[in-house]
C-alpha cells in the first residue's frame, strides 16, 4: 500500500498536483484523528485550518495542537504541518 501511495504522489507531483495531494492527505488524517470533534477545512503553507463547534472545543483542541501536528507529520513522513488554525462555526 505504501508503494502505491508513493507512486501516486510522484505522478501527481509531475502534473503539478503534489501540493494538492499532500493537502488532501493531511485533511484526511486530521479527520480520522478528530473523531468528530472538529472538521478539517484546508491545509496551506504549513497551517491546517479546522472548524470547531464552540470556543470551548477550540480551547480543548489548542491544548492538543502539538499532539495533532506530530501525528499528522508522522503520517505524511515529513514535517509539513506547523500549526492549526481554529474557526468557530457556532
Amino acid at each position: 500500500m505504501e508503494h502505491i501511495k508513493n507512486h501516486l504522489l510522484k505522478v501527481m507531483s509531475k502534473k503539478g498536483l503534489g501540493g494538492a495531494a499532500i493537502s488532501s492527505q493531511i485533511c484526511y488524517f486530521a479527520k480520522i484523528w478528530a473523531k468528530g470533534r472538529f472538521k478539517p477545512i484546508s491545509f496551506s503553507r504549513g497551517t491546517l485550518k479546522v472548524s470547531v463547534r464552540s470556543s470551548a472545543a477550540a480551547q480543548e483542541l489548542s491544548m492538543q495542537e502539538e499532539e495533532l501536528v506530530a501525528h499528522l507529520n508522522s503520517k505524511i513522513v515529513r514535517p509539513v504541518v506547523r500549526r492549526v488554525r481554529f474557526e468557530n462555526n457556532s
